[in-house]
């Protein structure tokens, strides 16, 4: 997915990473990455005592080692 696969494991396929493609497409439209981080909650899992959410990212940016909160709560994340 990350590296491109050798032609003695994969012969028949000679294009780009996986990464390689996602890498490359192109922003949508509309999507602002200087405006506050909004990510819409699309589902919630629960197992045990943990919870995944699952969102999207309609507006800015979040990278590694940023702090943010979950509204309307203030839920640290």
């Amino acid at each position: 997915m990350k590296d491109r696969v050798s032609p003695d494991v994969c012969d028949w396929y000679k294009g780009p990473s996986l990464m390689e493609i996602l890498e490359s497409l192109p922003l949508p439209a509309g999507r602002e990455p200087n405006l506050p981080l909004r990510i819409p909650i699309l589902d919630k899992v629960q197992i045990e005592n943990s919870r995944t959410i699952y969102g999207k990212v309609e507006s800015g940016t979040v990278k590694l080692g940023d702090k943010v909160l979950m509204m309307p709560n203030d839920h640290p994340c």
